[in-house]
């Protein structure tokens, strides 16, 4: 029997779903202008070139979107945050957490926290939350004003 690990979460496939078809706009524009061009004489019906890149870059838009979502996850221990990311794995101790930007990640639901050494990461919301819970949770962390005196030239 395959029992899913509860501590391993996965980010809200929505947000990357998002994120992957706004930048299929983007680049679709962007091929559209340099194949197309902008003081071109017509601009519809377009070339055949738009029967090529569109459907490529669609394709690897969503090849990638289903990489994104089912190669990226977290996993929740007693001692860290491993986040896995295709096939790329970074652990975040809870003792190394000092400080999470709690506004910033709930108007925007994504995890801000800064490590001892006072670099920023940034962590998408699973579905429910729990990484943000778990990790307000587990760390140790500095009151804002400790944190703007540790590290005054960090913006927050």
């Amino acid at each position: 029997m395959n029992k899913k690990n509860p501590n391993i979460l996965h980010p809200n496939p929505w947000r990357i779903i998002l994120i992957f078809v706004i930048l299929f706009v983007v680049f679709e524009a962007i091929f559209f202008i340099s194949f197309q061009g902008i003081a071109s004489d017509h601009i519809w019906p377009p070339d055949a070139s738009f029967a090529i890149y569109t459907p490529s870059l669609a394709i690897a838009s969503i090849l990638f979107c289903i990489l994104s979502i089912t190669q990226t996850s977290y996993e929740v221990t007693s001692l860290k945050l491993v986040h896995t990311k295709m096939g790329k794995v970074s652990e975040y101790f809870w003792s190394d957490i000092i400080y999470i930007d709690e506004e910033f990640s709930a108007r925007k639901k994504m995890l801000l926290f800064y490590t001892k050494d006072g670099r920023d990461h940034f962590l998408a919301f699973d579905k429910k939350g729990i990484i943000y819970e778990k990790a307000l949770e587990k760390s140790h962390l500095l009151s804002k004003e400790e944190f703007q005196r540790k590290f005054p030239n960090k913006k927050i």
